[in-house]
């Protein structure tokens, strides 16, 4: 449908410009570019198709971690969205249904939102189309990681692509600052060992449970494991 191709393939060409999009960008002359989409994850393979040779990461993190990033900046659940969605309920969330429908607290949607979100382009994929990358793996082991994005990407990387790491980060919420394992523990404070027990279920019934348990680090093997086989 041209009304979806059209603007995708303008971004895709970097060819819209706003503050928002702009504020990272220095570049005055461009000849390469990194996109970046908290909302794309249904997108992905539909950009593969339509775009070919676009090389595509997805990045995962902690569903806990995530659910409660969300529910301390008081985003709202559009789990309906999904519900309402003919096609992708038959393909992929029919058998989730009920228990999506059943969710009780904004944490227990979140992480309802955050295994659909992962659940599905993980089943759209085959571990040779797709790079999956993890935030905890960044903060911890950040060289490794690197070295296998830019496995991936076909490309070669020195020291100097470290250097940004070692900035400490600034929690402006928490007037905090925080580096390494911090980063990756740092939502267990906020969240009851009844909660995760609910998230960890809830990531069972989507066989995600494999990829993240109570434990803040992925299962990366797990992950491709759980990804399409054809």
């Amino acid at each position: 449908d041209i009304d979806f191709i059209k603007p995708a393939k303008a971004i895709l060409a970097g060819k819209i410009r706003n503050s928002w999009i702009d504020s990272k960008n220095r570049k005055f002359i461009s000849r390469k570019r990194f996109i970046k989409d908290i909302r794309a994850n249904l997108l992905l393979k539909w950009i593969q198709a339509n775009f070919h040779g676009v090389r595509i990461i997805l990045l995962i993190r902690h569903p806990c971690a995530v659910a409660n990033s969300r529910v301390k900046l008081n985003w709202g659940s559009h789990l309906g969205e999904f519900l309402a969605q003919k096609e992708l309920m038959e393909d992929f969330l029919n058998p989730f249904r009920v228990a999506i429908e059943e969710a009780q607290s904004i944490f227990e949607q979140q992480i309802f939102l955050w295994c659909i979100e992962n659940y599905v382009p993980l089943k759209q994929f085959n571990k040779h189309e797709i790079h999956l990358a993890f935030y905890e793996n960044f903060c911890k082991d950040p060289k490794s990681e690197i070295d296998r994005l830019f496995g991936f990407l076909g490309k070669k990387f020195d020291n100097t692509a470290l250097l940004n790491l070692q900035k400490p980060y600034v929690v402006r919420e928490e007037s905090a600052i925080i580096s390494g394992d911090n980063l990756t523990n740092s939502w267990k404070q906020y969240i009851t060992g009844e909660q995760v027990e609910k998230a960890i279920e809830i990531l069972g019934l989507f066989g995600l449970d494999k990829i993240y348990s109570e434990d803040s680090s992925p299962c990366v093997n797990a992950a491709y494991v759980t990804m399409s086989k054809t």
